[in-house]
């Protein structure tokens, strides 16, 4: 005679899933901007209209200026996804935010720029994405908004569009604050290594399952800012730039400019 089990047998078959298998992530780019009234585009400059810059960007303060570049943003991702037994399907870059170099959000750090007679500015996260300079390092209200002035601002589209806008002068000047170069009216601050792109990565497999994760670049992203130095015309419009004293005539009136960094 034969007996069948009346119980059947469990059959189970695991999927593997994917990985990020040998996925890496790296970005260069820069911002540069110069204090300079008007839109200076000279050398490496990226000045831009305030008027034209992002919604982000609303209630921070009036701009006295701003830049904007382009950071390649798809090409950055390199290396291959494993994506297992189900083969092949898509990684995609699924946002991009500007974190410190660990790909954390700012809160408080110490940028090493002052603004003009005045103190630190310190660097925070606003939830849009965008990374602020404020003067002082009072932090957050409980709705996410700034307490102190805001010296600066930063943000970085998904398209990879960046954006520096300033709203206070930066002091550049005899060692009270961050400067590099000769003094007079092209000392450069930067935020050297500050600011890096974090990218958000999902790898999904030939059957529709995903994994998750975030790399940050190994470089950080450059964003540098002309000093503008003060102006002076005479009557007979013979000008003294800067540091750069011409001969003014006796006669007439003399009229300055302070440029950013005010008297």
């Amino acid at each position: 005679t034969s007996f069948t089990s009346e119980t059947d047998i469990d059959v189970v078959i695991h999927d593997d899933g994917p990985g990020v298998g040998t996925l890496a992530f790296d970005v260069s780019g820069e911002v540069t901007h110069d204090e300079t009234d008007g839109e200076q585009t000279d050398g490496n400059k990226d000045d831009i209209d305030p008027a034209t810059i992002p919604g982000e960007f609303s209630g921070l303060g009036t701009a006295i200026g701003a830049a904007a570049s382009t950071v390649t943003i798809g090409a950055s991702l390199t290396g291959a996804a494993d994506y297992g037994t189900d083969g092949a399907g898509t990684t995609a870059i699924t946002g991009v935010s500007l974190t410190d170099a660990s790909g954390n959000d700012h809160n408080g750090t110490d940028s090493g720029l002052e603004v003009t007679g005045g103190g630190t500015i310190y660097l925070y996260t606003l939830a849009n994405g965008v990374v602020i300079g404020t003067e002082g390092n009072t932090g957050l209200d409980a709705s996410g908004n700034p307490i102190d002035d805001v010296a600066f601002a930063l943000y970085l589209d998904a398209s990879g569009n960046l954006t520096f806008v300033q709203y206070d002068a930066i002091d550049h000047g005899d060692g009270a604050g961050a400067e590099d170069g000769t003094p007079g009216a092209d000392e450069t601050a930067d935020l050297d290594g500050l600011i890096y792109v974090t990218a958000d990565v999902t790898v999904t497999d030939g059957d529709g399952d995903t994994t998750s994760t975030s790399f940050t670049s190994e470089t950080d992203i450059d964003v540098v800012i002309h000093d503008d130095g003060p102006t002076a015309v005479g009557g007979d419009s013979t000008r003294v730039d800067g540091l750069a004293v011409l001969p003014v005539s006796t006669g007439g009136d003399l009229y300055y400019g302070a440029g950013a960094d005010e008297l």
